[in-house]
């Protein structure tokens, strides 16, 4: 095997090695998603329960004005956060990919 074998090897390798890492770190971005989901969705199922055990229409502006609105200003930067992460890892991962065309 000449030098410029193992150099394109080793390069294949760290290719594959590179893949295998990101895929991880998608799938647990996938998982670390749908948790943050499931506790959005029963943070608001609990915001929503009136004092005397009764449901508040938790579609509309007025909902935010009865009680304490901190629960859902806490609701909305962890969602915005949490999106603006994703989104953010989605476009290097797809430059990453354009990149790895432009290479072939």
């Amino acid at each position: 095997m000449t030098g410029e074998e193992r150099v394109a090897e080793l390069h294949r390798r760290m290719k594959g090695l590179r893949r295998k890492r990101e895929s991880r770190l998608m799938n647990a971005m996938g998982v670390v998603s749908t948790a943050l989901f499931a506790c959005l969705f029963v943070m608001i199922q609990n915001l929503g329960v009136g004092q005397y055990g009764t449901t508040y229409n938790l579609y509309s502006g007025s909902s935010l004005l009865y009680e304490d609105a901190g629960g859902y200003v806490l609701t909305a930067i962890v969602a915005f956060v949490v999106g603006t992460i994703v989104t953010v890892l989605c476009v290097r991962k797809h430059n990453k990919d354009k990149e790895n065309e432009e290479e072939k």
